[in-house]
């Protein structure tokens, strides 16, 4: 077996599966934190699917129940809102 990756200074065994989950998450919150700071300015998400990425990105609130109270609408309305947005932004092309 060929190995890919330089083993771990302390106990020796290759990246794991976990690991390189980890990398991509880390990457994609990369991404997610360069859109956030210049999504307002592209005008690309409606004013209601900013205020919700505001709270759930800005404010930490990952229920959308609570975001839902918060802004007088139903949670449906919080997820349908969220889940434009987010298709939105994967159709963006953009470097950090």
């Amino acid at each position: 077996m060929i190995q890919k990756t330089e083993p771990c200074p302390l106990c020796g065994k290759d990246e794991t599966s976990y690991e390189r989950t980890l990398a991509d998450k880390r990457e994609q919150e990369n991404y997610m934190k360069a859109f956030m700071a210049g999504r307002e300015s592209i005008e690309l998400l409606s004013k209601r699917e900013n205020q919700i990425f505001n709270y759930f990105f800005r404010e930490g609130i990952r229920d959308f129940k609570k975001i839902a109270r918060l802004l007088s609408i139903k949670p449906y309305t919080v997820e349908t809102f969220y889940d434009r947005a987010m298709n939105k932004i994967l159709t963006l092309e953009f470097e950090i």
